[in-house]
């Protein structure tokens, strides 16, 4: 059974000064304005008219002419290598299947967990094959941030994405506690409340 934790008050204190509040507006203005492209890049691949190979090359270049969601470091280098991995081990259609399974925004919790588990298997296949072939391996762990950049601009309430560094600001405070498989992700609750978190949440 998950318990409860009161948040601290320094947390408590920030979000209630509500400075955050003007950063994240201004931010969302940016993000916002560059959603059409982000959607329709993601889309072109979605529906096939482009390939694993040339979306990852399309991410990248949004990713760096966008940095609004800081996708163009790890997150990017880990597209780039399920293109370039997938290439060289001939597993490029393998890799679209799952990918254009995965990146649509799920319904529920059930289909986020499954469509995660997809891309978790096929980045672990991948990263078999590049230990193989000698090429830089896509990693489990980034999984989440990954998919979930494709999932929030599909659906921005429902789908936030997956930043490691929320999770490590959460584990500090004592507000969250890693669960085994990244593969466990939850939508944000419309009720959810800054004053209390559950210790073990079936989330991240």
């Amino acid at each position: 059974m998950s318990g409860t934790v009161t948040v601290p008050p320094a947390l408590r204190a920030a979000w209630a000064d509500g400075e955050w509040r003007r950063v994240t507006d201004a931010s969302d203005a940016t993000r916002t304005s560059a959603l059409p492209a982000l959607r329709a890049m993601l889309e072109r691949f979605l529906v096939g008219e482009t390939g694993l190979v040339e979306f990852a090359k399309e991410s990248h270049d949004f990713a760096f002419a966008q940095p609004h969601w800081g996708f163009k470091s790890f997150a990017q280098m880990q597209l780039n290598q399920y293109a370039k991995v997938a290439r060289a081990a001939d597993l490029v259609d393998e890799a679209e299947r799952v990918l254009r399974s995965a990146l649509p925004a799920p319904a529920d919790d059930e289909q986020a967990v499954s469509a995660l588990r997809e891309v978790l298997e096929l980045t672990r296949r991948l990263a078999d094959e590049a230990d193989r072939l000698g090429l830089g391996k896509p990693a489990p762990g980034r999984v989440p941030l990954v998919v979930s950049y494709f999932w929030e601009a599909q659906s921005r309430e429902q789908w936030p994405m997956f930043y490691p560094a929320s999770k490590e600001t959460l584990e500090e405070h004592g507000l969250y506690r890693e669960r085994s498989s990244p593969a466990a992700p939850r939508s944000r609750s419309p009720d959810q409340q800054p004053d209390t978190a559950p210790i073990t949440p079936p989330s991240w």
